[in-house]
This record gives structure tokens, C-alpha cells and sequence, in this order.
């Protein structure tokens, strides 16, 4: 049987990035991804910003929650290509974000994928109480005029 991923509270997790490094993930929800992507090309608009650029920065805001190396928790886990440790700050994550192909898109998959959440045991499943009104939106939405 298929677990799907509808959650009552928010999951979050490690994930692997390699060998030696994890990323703490929020997930992110369809109905947050759309709002993400609005939200972006709002600040595109008044800022002539990339709608892309500014999508992945509110990506990795409502995502990425922390990073480090798997056996030394004290250790960020990413380097900088002279070997200075990166460590986990709001403004590295949106530079990552920004600026690391790799890293965005594994933040996109596994932040957006519920599949990789279902593995916590910790989930709490979807109610009832949380689709409520749904009806009565698309009803609503259903009943207006149409141009």
C-alpha cells in the first residue's frame, strides 16, 4: 500500500547531502510552494530580481533549517573551496541557495517531496479538521460569473 504525504504538523528531517554532511529539512507543501512562487515573483516585480533567484531564497527560508557533518555535530560539514568551514547562518543558506546549483535542488527535491518524510515516525496524519471549508472555496469559487 502507498503512504501519502499528508501531515497534520509539518515534518521535518535529515537528509543526506554526501558523504559526510546533512541538511535539516522542513517540508514544504504544495499549497506553500504555490505560495512561495507568488511571493516571488512579487519581489521580482519590484525589485527586478530574478523571479528564479528570488524563488530559491524563500525556498531555502521556509526549508532548510540547519546543516553539519554527520559524526562531529560541532562542524558545519560544508567547506569553502580554500577549506574554511561554511557554517549554518540565514545569510549562507541564501547564498547556497542563490548560488550552489547542487545544493537548491537538493533542498527543492527533498523539501517538496513528501515521499522522504514518510519515513519519520514521529507524522502525524492529516484530519478532517484540516480540509475544512475546502468544499465551501471551491463551491464559491465554482459559482462565480464567468466573462
Amino acid at each position: 500500500m502507498a503512504k501519502i504525504g499528508l501531515f497534520e504538523k509539518t515534518p521535518e528531517r535529515w537528509f543526506d547531502f554526501d558523504n559526510d554532511t546533512e541538511v535539516l529539512l522542513k517540508h514544504v507543501s504544495k499549497e506553500a510552494l504555490a505560495a512561495l512562487m507568488e511571493k516571488a515573483e512579487k519581489v521580482s516585480k519590484k525589485t527586478g530580481i530574478k523571479p528564479a533567484v528570488a524563488y530559491d531564497v524563500f525556498l531555502g527560508r521556509a526549508a532548510v533549517l540547519n546543516w553539519r557533518k554527520k559524526d562531529d555535530h560541532d562542524h558545519p560539514g560544508f567547506l569553502l573551496p580554500d577549506g574554511a568551514l561554511f557554517n549554518f547562518t540565514p545569510e549562507n543558506r541564501d547564498r547556497l541557495m542563490r548560488l550552489y546549483r547542487e545544493f537548491s535542488s537538493f533542498v527543492f527535491t527533498n523539501s517538496t517531496l513528501a515521499t522522504g518524510f514518510l519515513e519519520n515516525d514521529a507524522i502525524e496524519p492529516v484530519t478532517d479538521d484540516d480540509l475544512f471549508g475546502l468544499e465551501d472555496l471551491i463551491a464559491d469559487d465554482e459559482t462565480e460569473p464567468k466573462n
